[in-house]
């Protein structure tokens, strides 16, 4: 996801907040996700793990007509909490529905 795009949809989104991270969604023709990872959070290799688990999950459930951002906190979850939290976010973007 661009800049631009991120810019306009977190204006116009709705909003998902765990203990995890926090997303922004809107409905869209398909799936795009986008992340926001200080490197305070962790070297490359957590980082890019926390996003690969991120999309995987995605992947995995019947999402796919979204954009959707995601921001972490100061600290990367366990990967637990992670897919816990995930989950349930799926839950709640399907009953939203696009």
């Amino acid at each position: 996801m661009s800049a631009k795009e991120i810019r306009l949809m977190i204006k116009c989104s709705q909003t998902f907040k765990s203990s995890s991270f926090l997303a922004h969604f809107v409905p869209s023709k398909e799936l795009k996700v986008g992340f926001s990872i200080s490197r305070l959070c962790g070297g490359a290799v957590a980082r890019n793990k926390f996003k690969r688990v991120v999309r995987s999950v995605l992947n995995r459930s019947s999402i796919n007509s979204f954009h959707i951002f995601i921001k972490t906190p100061s600290s990367l979850p366990s990967s637990k909490s992670l897919n816990q939290d995930i989950e349930f976010f799926c839950s709640k973007v399907l009953r939203v529905g696009p």
